[in-house]
């Protein structure tokens, strides 16, 4: 398996009313049509969004944001398990507070 991946995730001002989040981006560089995985993104380890996603020839992408938390490092984690094959995919990475967004 080892099926390649992104994720970034950045702070950014597109939250209701033009307040601050942290949005998690994640790409699987699938290259196959048809598979089904199961994606879950957390915030310091609270689930902020989980759902089945279907791939493209191309792969699958998915974005969404979380609350900004001032003046706190973000650990952003993702989960992806391949329903057909069983592969798993586990990411994680920190983001750090910034001044101009509340940090």
């Amino acid at each position: 398996m080892g099926t390649s991946w992104t994720l970034k995730s950045e702070h950014d001002d597109d939250g209701p009313g033009g307040s601050f989040v942290v949005g998690e981006e994640f790409e699987i560089h699938t290259n196959v049509a048809g598979q089904v995985w199961t994606i879950t993104f957390a915030d310091n380890g609270l689930v902020f969004f989980t759902g089945d996603d279907v791939s493209t020839p191309t792969g699958i992408r998915e974005q969404h944001p979380t609350a900004n938390r001032p003046g706190r490092v973000q650990h952003m984690t993702v989960h992806a398990l391949n329903h057909a094959t069983g592969e798993t995919i586990d990411g994680d990475l920190a983001v750090q507070p910034v001044a101009a967004c509340g940090g």
